[in-house]
């Protein structure tokens, strides 16, 4: 399971991912975060990682061109392979899921296990405009809460910050 959030300070953007990947009974850490680099975005993820690797290393020119490709190839229905994913960018938040539907988050957004009690966390504390430091003690706290509440997700994490320049 994962919880994944990204929100809007004052110098950029900042995007966090929990580090647990669970596949049967087995639990392991990332070194890294859930994220891969696309173009001029970072795409967060969450889901099936066999599927979001297809995902990944499609050759579709857009996120929906890529997420709709391989929704084709596994036509079978199955929403076992679904993902989630954030498309973040110097000046935009965007959330996909599996179909290939999107909308704009605005300053922040949240997905994966946990991410509605992320994102109402978040909407208590959110303010835009404040330093990197305020933002990320924040989401220290929003991790912390959901590993309490939602099985699967790590209260350690991995940041990192999106600006004006990839």
């Amino acid at each position: 399971m994962t919880l994944a959030m990204a929100a809007k300070f004052k110098d950029g953007i900042l995007c966090a991912t929990d580090v647990a990947i669970s596949s049967g009974n087995a639990k392991r850490d990332m070194v890294d975060g859930k994220w891969f680099h696309m173009e001029d975005s970072l795409i967060l993820f969450a889901g099936a990682l066999y599927y979001i690797q297809e995902v990944q290393f499609d050759d579709g020119d857009t996120l929906r061109d890529r997420l709709l490709s391989v929704r084709e190839k596994h036509d079978g229905g199955d929403d076992e392979d679904a993902c989630e994913l954030l498309e973040v960018t110097p000046a935009t938040i965007t959330f996909y899921e599996h179909y290939g539907s999107f909308y704009e988050c605005g300053d922040y957004g949240c997905i994966g296990n946990g991410a509605d009690l992320a994102d109402g966390l978040l909407a208590m504390v959110y303010t835009p405009g404040r330093s990197e430091a305020w933002l990320r003690s924040h989401f220290e706290n929003i991790f912390r809460i959901v590993n309490k509440k939602c099985d699967g997700v790590s209260r350690d994490a991995k940041y990192t910050v999106v600006k004006d320049v990839f």
